[in-house]
């Protein structure tokens, strides 16, 4: 193992792992994909690429993993879509998306309805984007 990693390995898996546990390594290596095409590099990007066992605050990895399980169904969807897939307040919702969003794991963007505020919609990071 000491081998893998000094030779350059981002992860390293033992089985039996658990899905958290490999969601974690495939967003450390999304993460790390998205950093080499940035020309600067921040400390939160960083941050984030490090950061190994520690999720975000309050944010628990067992909804986290139904959160990301709602998107292999679907390319979009909004923090409502979730909300109401999952049970959750919207607010929650809300939170798991950022989460996922600060984390690599997902991309959010902009859409603009026929009339009020625009909303969100999320979807999973391409890591070969």
């Amino acid at each position: 193992m000491e081998r893998a990693l000094l030779g350059g390995a981002m992860d390293y898996l033992v089985k039996p792992f658990g899905r958290s546990r490999f969601q974690e390594a495939l967003g450390r290596y999304r993460a790390f994909r998205a950093l080499r095409g940035k020309k600067e590099v921040s400390q939160a990007d960083l941050d984030r690429l490090l950061a190994r066992g520690r999720g975000p605050k309050g944010l628990d990895p067992l909804t986290q993993d139904r959160v990301l399980g709602l998107f292999r169904h679907r390319a979009f969807l909004t923090v409502e879509e979730v909300a109401a897939s999952l049970g959750l307040s919207r607010v929650t919702a809300w939170r798991y998306l950022e989460g996922l969003r600060r984390q690599g794991l997902l991309q959010a963007e902009q859409v603009h309805g026929s009339a009020g505020r625009p909303s969100r919609r999320y979807r999973l990071v391409d890591p070969d984007a």
